[in-house]
């Protein structure tokens, strides 16, 4: 009887030598897939600052796609002066752009927008739990397919000088104009060879303290506005 036991085993013990191999090599391979998968297709991005509320909030993380076309409506990640920014597409290549106090014209056309209610948010600190109260009003606009919500003021709505966008360029803007209307960096041209991703779903926020901490950083998975 022992002897039938201890054969029996020895019959079981190379079954579960080979499934525990399996199962390493399985979850060996996965790491590979995902791996390559954040080097070559996808980028992990976190907001350090207010620049695109109330779409996406400070210490949000986003999910973006290093491969694509972007379309009107769209966030692109890009670098420019040392920074890493996100920010959204309102004016495709060869169209021509022009801010005024009553919005963004578009090859002619004034987009689209009514206004929503006036909203305070909080700009936190990096360094510490210190935060500064913000006011904006906000709007919807319409951008490309999208119905956005902005934030502005009355310093982020001022006429500028039309501009002609090349083939090769796209224009860019914050989501949170009373944020980004003093910074040389909210706005402006941009090339398609400078995308270096489109951003795609909303994944987690940091933003919300009295959330628990599963829920604040890996709670949410929807996609962006």
């Amino acid at each position: 009887m022992e002897e039938s036991s201890l054969t029996d085993l020895e019959q079981r013990m190379p079954r579960r030598r080979r499934l525990l191999k399996c199962i390493l090599v399985f979850v060996g391979l996965l790491l590979v897939v995902a791996f390559v998968l954040r080097l070559l297709f996808v980028r992990w991005i976190e907001f350090t600052d207010q620049s695109m509320y109330p779409s996406v909030t400070q210490f949000s993380r986003i999910l973006a796609l290093r491969s694509g076309t972007c379309k009107v409506g769209d966030l692109v990640w890009f670098h420019q002066d040392g920074m890493k920014l996100v920010r959204r597409v309102v004016a495709g290549p060869g169209s021509t752009v022009q801010q005024t106090v009553d919005g963004l014209v578009v090859d002619g056309v004034l987009l689209e927008r009514r206004p929503v209610d006036v909203h305070t948010y909080y700009l936190r600190h990096l360094s510490g739990g210190s935060s500064m109260a913000l006011t904006c009003g906000q709007v919807v606009e319409r951008i490309g397919e999208k119905n956005v919500r902005l934030c502005v003021d009355g310093q982020s709505e001022r006429d500028l000088d039309p501009i002609r966008l090349s083939d090769e360029e796209i224009y860019v803007r914050c989501d949170n104009r009373a944020f980004c209307s003093r910074r040389q960096e909210s706005e402006g041209r941009l090339r398609l060879t400078e995308v270096q991703a489109i951003g795609y779903w909303l994944m987690s926020t940091r933003d919300d303290s009295d959330q628990p901490f599963y829920k604040r950083w890996f709670g949410r998975f929807e996609r962006l506005p």
